[in-house]
């Protein structure tokens, strides 16, 4: 469920939203106390919910770039959801081997849930990145979710993969 809502003067007046966008029900000036510390100069203050995280892989010359989040407990009905994605490819010193541009996938077990072609540098020191923020790409409940290139994009490459995430009940 996600609420959404804003701050008015004595409470929160918000909606209740399932992650299809659907109303569920209406929570008319729900009162909330906000402690000191929550506010910094009659700003709020919000805190991510402890069951967000991160993780990446940046590895050898090339070598595949890939990151899987294990799945969550038989049983809980816990799901990933992908909030950020990070991705580069760079050259090294040398002259790159040309290469078709690297595919990049997100995966839900074996369902595609994103892909993008990356360009493979061209010369040597140059990079191509993937930075994609503000994401809300559920996974199923239960199963791992992996972001990873393709393949190795070639010679005096280096790839590196990275996504943020929240799980959700």
């Amino acid at each position: 469920m996600i609420i959404m809502g804003e701050l008015a003067a004595g409470g929160v007046h918000s909606v209740a939203v399932d992650s299809a966008g659907n109303l569920q029900a209406a929570l008319a000036d729900l009162a909330v106390q906000i402690a000191g510390e929550d506010l910094v100069n009659d700003h709020l203050i919000v805190h991510p919910p402890a069951n967000t995280g991160w993780a990446y892989h940046v590895p050898a010359e090339n070598t595949t770039a890939t990151i899987t989040l294990a799945a969550a407990a038989a049983g809980t009905g816990t799901k990933h959801v992908v909030t950020s994605i990070q991705a580069s490819i760079s050259a090294g010193n040398g002259t790159p081997t040309a290469a078709e541009p690297a595919v990049l996938t997100l995966t839900d077990g074996a369902s595609v849930k994103w892909t993008r072609k990356v360009a493979v540098p061209a010369t040597a020191g140059g990079s191509s990145e993937v930075n994609i923020t503000g994401l809300w790409i559920p996974g199923t409940a239960e199963t791992a979710m992996t972001l990873a290139f393709a393949a190795g994009a070639g010679i005096d490459t280096h790839e590196c993969v990275s996504f943020t995430y929240v799980d959700i009940v």
